[in-house]
């Protein structure tokens, strides 16, 4: 499995890139490179990160995008299902835990899961995304340096390896290894 998972993590962070880099929407572009990898598209899971970039509503005030993206593919792999809403076996709390160590390697990397804090320490300074002369200086550094794009390739990966790590875990990796080779 180890090459079919540096594949799979190499095609996750190119994807990644280039959906933000062409696109822009961080927690779609991390979400849709997720789901291609995986082979899991779905678009209405996509259409739903719709309003998540920019800390939501690119407020900034919120998660990052990029992060939100990641913990709702997180979520398509070990979330809890409707027909299941009680989860009388708490299988939200793996969700929980990974989304959680998705926060923690974007706390120790970017230092916030915050985008406006994000910025501040990733780009240098905080940007309101609302304001057309703040979004011109804010695509300046963070595209045109492609700052926003590494981000959000980083944060693919993370979340690919978090759950690649979880289906080795539990023994659920052979579900997706023929997907996998396919890709």
């Amino acid at each position: 499995m180890e090459i079919e998972r540096a594949r799979l993590l190499q095609k996750v962070s190119e994807l990644a890139f280039k959906y933000e880099k062409e696109n822009r929407g961080c927690a779609q572009a991390v979400l849709a490179a997720l789901q291609d990898a995986f082979g899991m598209q779905d678009d209405m899971v996509f259409k739903s990160a719709s309003g998540l970039s920019g800390g939501a509503g690119l407020t900034t005030h919120g998660s990052c995008g990029a992060l939100s993206g990641g913990v709702m593919m997180i979520g398509m792999f070990f979330g809890r299902e409707r027909r299941d809403f009680k989860d009388p076996e708490r299988k939200r709390m793996i969700a929980y835990r990974l989304a959680k160590d998705l926060c923690v390697r974007f706390e120790q990397k970017y230092g916030s899961v915050v985008c406006a804090e994000i910025q501040e320490n990733y780009l240098g300074r905080k940007f309101n995304l609302w304001n057309p002369e703040e979004y011109k200086a804010f695509d300046a550094i963070a595209y045109q340096e492609n700052k926003c794009p590494e981000l959000v390739a980083q944060a693919a990966i993370w979340t690919a390896e978090i759950i690649l790590d979880e289906l080795e875990k539990t023994g659920k990796i052979n579900e997706i290894k023929s997907t996998v080779r396919q890709r």
